[in-house]
């Protein structure tokens, strides 16, 4: 009987075969190895659940904060419990101290916060109030910090009776408290009270009053009377310039000083020249 021989199979269609069984077995150990993370991972939210969330032993028993001019400790423990969160019902490591974070940052008076978990059971808040640098003069009345972010005025504590005011202001609607001001004549203001205060040469300029003057971009400032001056009398008043500003404080510095020397006096002095400079005694 004769033998019958076996075909052969391509070459190409053998190498199809081993890739489709390479590609099934790579499939199959990639399904294996996702429902294996799956359930590690479910498993690990279980564990969590169970030995830390669930746990009473990190119950919430305890808010530590330093109060400030205008957070008490009891505003601050009625903003958590109007978020939820409340002493000896919730647990510690279930907070979302990210939301507590940016809840608080939204308070227009709050400059920073940081809040931690302190295991096994208290949470710690630790904020910073906004500095006012200024009473902006308007309807209603506000305040502005060094970086010119709008601050409410009314029932705020703490505010110096010395403060600057601003008046002047246009369009005075469009400021909105907890935001940063984009007015540039508002923003030159703080920037000359800044100077003001980081120069001790200076200290005879005691600000009771900016005037904003937007189509000339000149700041009219109403001084105080200084302990122990002799050059400015209360109500004195001194013109400044947008530009320039430093240049101008110069040529104001020498002016008053030439003034002690010969025991004169300022009544007005506008400095946004820079020769043949305008005053009055």
């Amino acid at each position: 009987m004769p033998i019958r021989d076996k075909k052969k199979l391509p070459a190409n269609v053998s190498r199809d075969n081993r890739s489709t069984r390479i590609a099934v077995r790579v499939v199959i150990s990639l399904t294996l190895f996702a429902i294996a993370i799956t359930g590690l991972v479910f498993a690990g939210k279980a564990v969590r659940r169970h030995f830390y969330v669930n746990n009473p032993h990190f119950t919430l028993l305890h808010v530590t904060t330093a109060p400030t001019a205008n957070y008490s400790r009891d505003r601050v423990l009625t903003i958590l419990s109007e978020m939820g969160v409340d002493i000896g019902h919730c647990n510690l490591l279930a907070i979302d101290i990210g939301k507590i974070r940016k809840r608080l940052l939204a308070e227009p008076l709050v400059h920073s916060a940081e809040v931690r978990r302190v295991i096994p059971d208290t949470l710690n808040i630790q904020f910073s109030e906004c500095t006012p640098e200024a009473t902006l003069r308007c309807i209603p009345t506000l305040l502005i910090d060094r970086n010119g972010f709008i601050l409410p005025y009314q029932g705020i504590k703490g505010v110096p009776a010395t403060l600057p005011q601003i008046t002047g202001i246009r369009n005075p609607g469009k400021l909105e408290q907890g935001t940063r001001t984009d007015d540039f004549m508002l923003l030159g203001a703080l920037r000359l009270l800044r100077f003001v205060a980081t120069h001790d040469d200076m200290a005879y300029c005691d600000i009771a009053l900016i005037q904003l003057d937007y189509s000339q971009r000149h700041f009219r400032l109403i001084l105080r009377a200084t302990p122990g001056g002799t050059v400015f009398r209360a109500g004195s008043e001194v013109v400044v310039p947008l530009a320039n500003m430093d240049a101008a404080f110069k040529r104001l510095n020498d002016i008053v000083n030439m003034k002690k020397e010969r025991r004169g006096t300022i009544g007005t002095i506008n400095v946004t020249y820079e020769r043949n400079i305008p005053l009055t005694p």
